[in-house]
């Protein structure tokens, strides 16, 4: 480089330059490769071709030139140093063979969309080649005027199915890209979906025998099959090993998770993973008992449903009393005594009912012994059960006289004493029985009804 004294027409002192040229480039303006603004009229040393500035690098073959400038204030002469650089070539690739992107269980995929990193192609490619980039475009026309490169070809999002990808090669160096072009295909082979002909649902079990009521079958053959395709079907129970036929028998609640392998005639391995939950659950076992002892004052009760089991301790469950509306609350008010039937169901109503009677013993407030068939004689009601078979019931007028002693078991008192009719009035009774309840407490009770005429 030579500078002498001052000129203003480069931004800064003019340095001697190197650069690098692709041999398949247009010409260039060798004054833009060098740093400031020298200007035109100069001379070039030997001279290019094209007897401006341009270097076309087809015809000019040397490697240094040097530019020359007189000036009012100064001469100015800058090297620049041509290097040639050869473009790479791009070489054929294998096709990607893929599968859908996998979704979470027993969601459907979509058949056409799979992601893919088509930098696996690099190698392939670039030819092995060290010191370039291997670029991916998505078609022939991006790809030749090297514009709307793939910018994340690791994660690369395919959504038509099959599609061509095109690829150049470049120099890391200079940049140069290959004159030619080269595509390869991917191919997007389906997942073995299938719809579950069952899943997450409540399985009955009895609860005496802990036996399921009836089997749930679990068909899980793929959709839609290919020949010369091997499906695999493999299923786990709360994370063991169950079966390995797409259709299943369900006898236990649980887990039951299943991975579908679908191998293609070209190697290429497909999934698909399904699940489900059965849950089991039955009609409830339980008890009933009275919340007060027999005889009541006002002759009503409260009947309350305890001691309740199933399989399932989450199920909740509902009761309903002498066929009236089904309830959550355990407890029934205001029941006369008598028989009582106690109907249980889960809420769901899945599993059919159980049912519990009870007798609540206690006495009629009145008789009417005129023969019509309703009323026509007194006794205890429901003492007529172990353990009161041998119960004694007297009965008195309102003079404390000894009427009549009757069996628990008996038809009852008739109103007559001596073969005579009594007349209307209250009489009195007394019963000596054993509460039927788990303590089997021993009981005398007194009390008083009506005649009536």
């Amino acid at each position: 480089m030579r500078f002498a004294g001052y000129y203003s027409g480069f931004a800064v002192n003019p340095e001697d330059t190197s650069t690098v040229v692709c041999v398949d480039d247009g010409p260039i303006d060798l004054l833009d490769r060098f740093t400031g603004n020298p200007p035109e009229g100069g001379t070039w040393t030997p001279p290019l071709a094209s007897g401006t500035n341009l270097f076309d690098p087809n015809v000019d073959t040397f490697s240094e030139y040097l530019y020359e400038v007189s000036g009012i204030c100064a001469d100015v002469s800058v090297t620049i140093n041509v290097t040639l650089q050869s473009s790479p070539n791009a070489f054929d690739a294998h096709n990607i063979e893929t599968c859908p992107d996998l979704l979470e269980a027993n969601m459907r995929p979509d058949q056409n969309v799979a992601t893919v990193n088509l930098s696996d192609r690099d190698l392939e490619v670039s030819g092995g080649a060290t010191g370039v980039r291997v670029v991916y475009y998505q078609s022939f026309e991006d790809a030749s005027a090297n514009e709307n490169a793939i910018e994340s070809p690791n994660a690369y999002s395919t959504m038509n199915g099959s599609e061509n990808i095109y690829a150049r090669v470049f120099d890391t160096t200079a940049g140069c890209g290959s004159n030619n072009i080269t595509a390869f295909s991917i191919e997007i082979f389906p997942s073995p979906y299938t719809t579950l002909s069952k899943e997450n649902d409540l399985l009955c079990i009895d609860t005496t025998t802990g036996i399921a009521n009836t089997s749930i079958n679990i068909d899980a053959t793929v959709e839609n099959s290919y020949p010369d395709t091997v499906y695999n079907y493999h299923w786990s129970k709360d994370g063991l090993f169950f079966s390995e036929q797409p259709m299943i028998e369900v006898i236990n609640g649980g887990l039951y998770e299943l991975e579908i392998n679908a191998l293609y005639p070209n190697g290429v391995m497909c999934e698909f993973s399904a699940k489900t939950i059965f849950v089991e659950t039955s009609s409830p076992v339980f008890e009933i008992r009275t919340i007060e002892e027999s005889f009541t004052l006002e002759g009503t009760y409260t009947l309350e449903v305890f001691n309740i089991s199933g399989v399932n301790p989450d199920t909740i469950y509902e009761w309903s009393l002498d066929n009236g509306p089904f309830q959550l609350d355990t407890l029934f008010y205001n029941i006369a005594p008598g028989d009582h039937t106690i109907v249980g169901r889960a809420i769901t109503q899945a599993c059919g009912e159980y049912s519990q009677v009870i007798e609540i013993i206690d006495y009629p407030r009145f008789f009417t012994p005129n023969s019509d068939g309703i009323n026509d004689t007194w006794n205890i009601i429901n003492l007529d059960n172990a353990p009161n078979l041998d119960a004694k019931i007297y009965i008195f007028d309102r003079y404390g006289k000894l009427l009549k002693q009757i069996k628990s078991t008996s038809a009852g008192w008739d109103g007559t004493f001596n073969k005579q009719s009594m007349p209307s009035s209250d009489y009195w009774f007394r019963v000596e029985f054993t509460e039927p309840n788990d303590l089997g407490m021993k009981r005398i009770v007194n009390g008083h009804f009506t005649l009536k005429k």
